[in-house]
């Protein structure tokens, strides 16, 4: 009977509609996710910039992890051992897996690891003032050129 006053019909096209819906968000869902992936890949990138001494570095980075390789470098530069290095780097990865992470269980539509990542995105790259290393005679020391972006 419902068949022959078409309702069948409705409710198919009804069906087609929040599946479509569905799909959009789930794209959304990815793209936000794979956000994640390219922070870590671009703060992977200048980590490994960083170790091949490159003066290069992709904005995109995170800036915690480019601030403690220019206070390792200071402090390379001003006689400790450049051993030192290694641990800049452990860092930077660590938090390059953290980053990844939370893309992963973002992917898979985790609310918390969306707010925490966002979060963590916010206090590792917004909230350190833009660094640069000036060279003093024979030492480099670091200098604040702005404000912390808030």
């Amino acid at each position: 009977m419902s068949s022959l006053l078409g309702l069948e019909e409705e409710r198919g096209a009804a069906d087609a509609a929040t599946s479509y819906e569905n799909e959009q968000q789930a794209a959304q869902v990815r793209g936000g996710a794979n956000s994640f992936y390219w922070i870590a890949a671009l703060s992977a990138i200048n980590s490994l910039m960083y170790v091949f001494g490159s003066p290069v570095s992709f904005l995109a980075g995170l800036d915690l992890t480019q601030l403690a390789d220019g206070f390792v470098n200071v402090a390379i530069e001003n006689g400790e051992p450049a051993a030192l290095k290694a641990v800049a780097i452990v860092f930077d990865f660590m938090l390059v897996a953290v980053f990844a992470f939370f893309g992963y269980y973002a992917r898979k539509r985790s609310s918390a690891a969306f707010a925490v990542g966002i979060g963590a995105f916010e206090m590792a790259s917004h909230s350190f003032p833009k660094v640069r290393i000036t060279e003093s005679g024979n030492r480099s020391e670091f200098r604040t050129t702005g404000r912390p972006r808030s």
